[in-house]
């Protein structure tokens, strides 16, 4: 199937290139297709290196986003104008969004979904809000103590991989925007996707797929081995990011 998209946020300097290495070398070992990276403010070295994976580079000053936030914001906020923007070209696609800096792909995304147009598909990580203190903050900031104590026995939603046809992406992400207008209204936090996801799927019922089986997202160090379909968060541990990085290592 030819119409498959992966799109990807990067913003500044300040990125570890040698994440980013694993990330698109690892992805380019399993898939061929079209792949796009919606760029801020970034350097020659980094568009060097994407463009010669064949990885389509977008300058987002094409986008006016007028509020300013951090880059874990814009990345909802610019990859929403870009679904938005493009929707005639891709509206026929799958699309894997996803974090450029932490993810080790050991297959092609997009065989994690054998229908032809995808559901909305996200990937849970391993402990419910009670035991994670960093999750719990995110949604007491983000919203209060009452929205927490709905969910605080379900499973964290990680945001960092959506795996979704277009249309059913560019819905969920206009729902993200608009809860994170409401947000930033109270406060500019840094932080706001998670928090926006979990409350979407469990609060407000958004429907989608939650997996459990093909991802091991590592922040909460209850997975400790990158040998699943797709790792992400593995830099948490010192030495197994040392072991990855030195397979992409040029």
């Amino acid at each position: 199937m030819n119409n498959q998209l992966c799109l990807f946020y990067i913003e500044g300097v300040g990125y570890d290139f040698d994440g980013i290495k694993v990330t698109i070398k690892s992805l380019r070992e399993y898939y061929k297709g079209k792949a796009i990276a919606l760029c801020k403010d970034v350097d020659k070295q980094l568009l060097v290196f994407l463009t010669k994976n064949d990885i389509e580079c977008i300058d987002c000053s094409a986008y006016k986003v007028l509020f300013k936030t951090s880059p874990y914001n814009n990345k909802v906020l610019y990859s929403y104008l870009f679904l938005k923007q493009n929707l005639e070209q891709y509206k026929q696609y799958n699309v894997l969004l996803c974090d450029i800096g932490d993810v080790y792909f050991k297959t092609n995304p997009f065989c994690l979904c054998s229908e032809h147009s995808m559901p909305l598909t996200l990937f849970l990580e391993d402990k419910p809000f009670i035991n994670c203190e960093c999750n719990s903050t995110w949604i007491r900031v983000c919203y209060n103590q009452h929205v927490l104590e709905k969910i605080k026995n379900n499973i964290v939603i990680n945001a960092g991989l959506y795996l979704s046809s277009y249309l059913r992406l560019l819905e969920f992400f206009k729902l993200m925007v608009d809860e994170m207008s409401l947000i930033f209204g109270k406060v500019n936090y840094p932080i706001v996707e998670q928090a926006v996801v979990n409350k979407l799927i469990y609060v407000n019922k958004v429907e989608c797929v939650l997996d459990s089986e093909n991802v091991n997202n590592m922040a909460q160090q209850v997975k400790t081995k990158a040998d699943n379909k797709i790792n992400h968060q593995y830099k948490v541990f010192p030495e197994l990011k040392k072991e990855i990085y030195n397979i992409y290592a040029e």
